[in-house]
Formats: structure tokens, sequence, C-alpha cells
């Protein structure tokens, strides 16, 4: 089989479950009126949904996958995914109770403390299982994926926030950067009779 079976295989996977429900009801975000509750949330999720899909897209370009590896590597990305969404949700909730700690009872210093130690002891803990499910993945790869991958995980979150930066220039001119000076047009000069 093909790259191309392994690209549709993927995005079958992650667009059949939001095809259903659109089918069903029309785009969750669709059913919610502008400015309501809870909107943002849906769309925010798309978003995520649409960013992990795009993700394996690349991934499975980039490290040239063949269907037996595909099968093995990608339930353990997605794995990989959750547990790093799971481990950010929890660590920005523990450095709310931190924050919340400092601002109402400052002096107390063993509170304080063991806020600290359960910030660093889940941070290491996940970065333990973090670890053990990247040696899973690449037990299923050979040296030029595992290298690949490496790259992988350096350049994508620097090219997603690369095209989040041009949508929000396109979407605000307002807030997009000067041109360089070199660009900028300079006022004629005037002319001389």
């Amino acid at each position: 089989m093909t790259k191309s079976f392994i690209l549709w295989t993927a995005a079958l996977l992650f667009f059949l479950p939001v095809s259903q429900a659109w089918a069903q009801e029309g785009p969750p975000s669709s059913r919610v009126p502008p400015g309501a509750p809870g909107r943002q949330e849906i769309e925010s999720a798309r978003a995520r949904e649409m960013l992990d899909t795009m993700m394996i897209w690349k991934l499975t370009k980039a490290l040239d996958l063949t269907e037996e590896q595909s099968v093995r590597v990608f339930p353990k990305i997605q794995a990989l995914q959750k547990a790093r969404k799971e481990f950010f949700q929890e660590k920005m909730r523990r450095y709310r109770d931190l924050s919340k700690q400092l601002r109402d009872d400052p002096k107390n210093e063993e509170a304080i403390r063991s806020k600290i130690l359960t910030i660093r002891d889940h941070e290491a803990d996940f970065r333990t299982r973090e670890a053990r499910v990247k040696e899973e993945i690449a037990g299923h790869l050979n040296l030029r994926q595992q290298a690949e991958l490496i790259l992988f995980e350096e350049r994508f979150p620097r090219e997603v926030r690369h095209t989040l930066e041009e949508i929000r220039r396109s979407d605000h001119p307002s807030k997009a950067t000067a041109p360089p000076r070199e660009m900028r047009r300079r006022p004629l000069p005037p002319p001389t009779e």
C-alpha cells in the first residue's frame, strides 16, 4: 500500500467522528449563537482537532511511514498528545493553586513549599512517562525516521506559531508589523524647475 493510503486512513480516523456529528446536527459552533457561553470552547476544540489532523498528516509525510508502522505509531502518538494536554491542564491548575496561596497566605512557607514540590513532582512524573512513550515510538522507527521525528517535534510548533501569526495579521491589518525600513516608501523630492 502507498503513502496516500496511510494519509487517507489517518484523515479518516480523525474526520469520521466529526463528520458524523456534523451530518446529524451541523457543526457544533453553528448551534451556539455568537458570543454565547461555550462557543469559544467548541471552536477551540475544533481548532485543536484540525491541528492534530494536520500534525498527523505532516508527520506521516515527514517520516514516510509504512502501513505497519502507522498502525503501531499513531495510537502511541495520540496517547502522547492526550497525556500532554492533560499534563498542561493539571500544571495550570497547580500554578493557580500556588498563585492563590501566595496571594492569600504568603507567610505560610510550608504550604508554599508543598505546592512547589507537587508542581516539580508532577512535571518529573510526566517527563518520565513522556520519555517512555517516545522510546516505544522510536522502537517502531528506523534511524532516519527517529531523526526526522526529533526534527519534526522541534519544527512543527514553530510552523504552527508562524501560520497563526500570519492569520492574525491578515485578520487585523492594523496589527501587522510595519515593513522593514528599506521597503518603506520614501517621499519623492519636490520637483525642481
